[in-house]
């Protein structure tokens, strides 16, 4: 038997803990399924680059995110980001996942939820939720948000990367990860015990 303190456990959060995609739901959340109707018409060009493969995720991704939150009052923002956190996510999570962090948490595990969604509307969930957080994150000037991403998307080998640089992976016996995505693979080959689309 491990030593619970010897044990890492690492999830993806969209679709992996959640039924739907977190960030499609914030949109709608944040600007209202007409506005954002609007602005996925207005960067159409940008969405089906992305769809074949000209454009990468992590710039499609910026473009919108520039197009609903640029200049975004920072303090207007994370009071939405909150409200997200309190009143929508919870409503995403699959239970059996859930299920699956309260039993890791009674094990005393270390868990991190590593994801390429907004670090803003996802830390009041963990923190709520007594979990550690590793997500994409949006740059800011003076107090306002700009859109763009700062430095990467927390996808695929970003995952990787910034888990290596936020602990040392060595000091643990055991690795567990679930993932649902290509962009979880290069976190799922960390560990010893893999879940791909578990729930």
């Amino acid at each position: 038997m491990f030593k619970s303190s010897k044990v890492l456990v690492l999830f993806d959060f969209d679709g992996t803990l959640t039924k739907k995609d977190s960030f499609w739901e914030f949109l709608k959340f944040y600007r209202g399924k007409v506005k954002l109707s609007l602005g996925l018409f207005y960067n159409i060009i940008p969405i089906l680059f992305y769809k074949i493969k000209v454009l990468s995720a992590e710039k499609a991704k910026e473009k919108l995110l520039i197009h609903f939150f640029r200049n975004e009052s920072i303090n207007q923002f994370e009071m939405k980001c909150r409200q997200f956190a309190n009143e929508v996510i919870p409503q995403l999570i699959i239970p059996e996942a859930k299920q699956k962090l309260r039993e890791y948490q009674k094990k005393k595990y270390r868990i991190i939820i590593v994801s390429a969604s907004l670090e803003n509307y996802l830390k009041p969930w963990c923190e709520a939720e007594k979990l550690e957080l590793l997500a994409t994150r949006l740059e800011t000037d003076n107090s306002i948000y700009t859109g763009k991403i700062l430095e990467k998307n927390c996808n695929g080998k970003e995952k990787e990367l910034r888990l290596r640089n936020y602990l040392n992976l060595d000091e643990y016996v055991t690795i567990i990860a679930y993932g649902n995505s290509n962009g979880d693979k290069e976190m799922l080959a960390l560990a010893n015990q893999a879940f791909y689309k578990p729930f």
